[in-house]
């Protein structure tokens, strides 16, 4: 039959106000918002949904093969133990978060052979300050952090912030460049990101092969991306793309996980909600299941229909 809709409009609005003025006057039907918004829009009457743990949030220490502090295991292990995440998920995600143990394998992964067992790093600044010592930063070390607008975590500022108070408290000093995300981007790509930090959110993965491609694009030398090169994580990654059997890979992948995660060559964060905010004379309901980069459009569309 015929269409029911002339039109279906996806628009990036990255200033959340921006979006919430445009879903107040009914330009907009649907918005992307912050958690900490979340509240303040429902007591308003507005129809929230929410894809429940859709996205872990963690942060990179770059270029790690290089001659810089977070080529030290014990620097990269002090930098994670810096870190609140209890209190960054209550008043930076607004309690719309869960604790998790590694980045970027989140606890849906575990379907694809990841370890459930692993817990997340504790919040120990005074054995931070013990392991910089012992790698030769007593005095800590200072570098870069990159700030960017990013529609998917509009909290980003505010968490860039909040990590750099708590590195500060260790003695590491984090100068907060605020830039375009392309550009922070670029910079990784051509290897121009020495020692630094970035953040980002990524979907949370279920499915052995989505979690393998981010996990060689993100961790294998050959990869533009990578912030490593060892060879010992390239066989792993390698090992696990090459199976041919279920068993195999999943079982590859909990050896990827634990070798991750007791390198320390990440910083997680949180595996966070991903709040939707409707003009409730519209859209009445809305399953937005848990597929990667698919937040079941189509239900959506036909929610409307009727």
């Amino acid at each position: 039959g015929a269409p029911k809709y002339k039109t279906v409009m996806y628009r990036a609005i990255p200033e959340e106000s921006t979006r919430i003025a445009m879903l107040q006057t009914g330009e907009a039907d649907i918005i992307g918002i912050s958690r900490e918004r979340v509240a303040e829009l429902q007591a308003r009457g507005f129809k929230v949904f929410v894809k429940e743990r859709g996205s872990v949030m963690g942060c990179y220490m770059h270029q790690q093969w290089e001659d810089m502090p977070v080529a030290d295991r014990r620097v990269r292990q002090a930098l994670n133990l810096a870190i609140n995440r209890e209190e960054i998920v209550r008043f930076i995600f607004a309690g719309q978060a869960k604790l998790m143990a590694m980045y970027p394998v989140g606890s849906f992964a575990v379907a694809a052979g990841a370890d459930p067992s692993l817990k997340p790093y504790p919040y120990d600044p005074e054995k931070a300050r013990q392991l910089l010592k012992e790698a030769g930063y007593p005095n800590g070390f200072e570098t870069t952090i990159y700030s960017y607008g990013r529609e998917d975590v509009p909290e980003m500022a505010r968490l860039v912030e909040a990590i750099a108070g708590y590195m500060a408290k260790i003695g590491v000093k984090l100068n907060i460049f605020s830039t375009e995300y392309t550009v922070a981007r670029t910079k990784r790509m051509t290897g121009k990101m020495p020692g630094h930090i970035s953040c980002l959110g990524t979907p949370n993965r279920s499915n052995p092969g989505d979690l393998l491609t981010i996990l060689h694009a993100l961790h294998h030398s050959s990869s533009r991306f990578t912030d490593h090169q060892v060879p010992e994580l390239d066989a792993l990654i390698e090992k696990a793309m090459a199976a041919t059997n279920v068993d195999e890979v999943k079982k590859t992948i909990g050896d990827i996980h634990r070798w991750m995660y007791n390198d320390y060559g990440t910083i997680p964060i949180a595996e966070v909600s991903i709040p939707f905010v409707a003009d409730p004379k519209k859209i009445t309901r809305w399953d937005l299941g848990r597929t990667l980069y698919d937040n079941n459009d189509r239900d959506l569309i036909k929610a409307v229909q009727r």
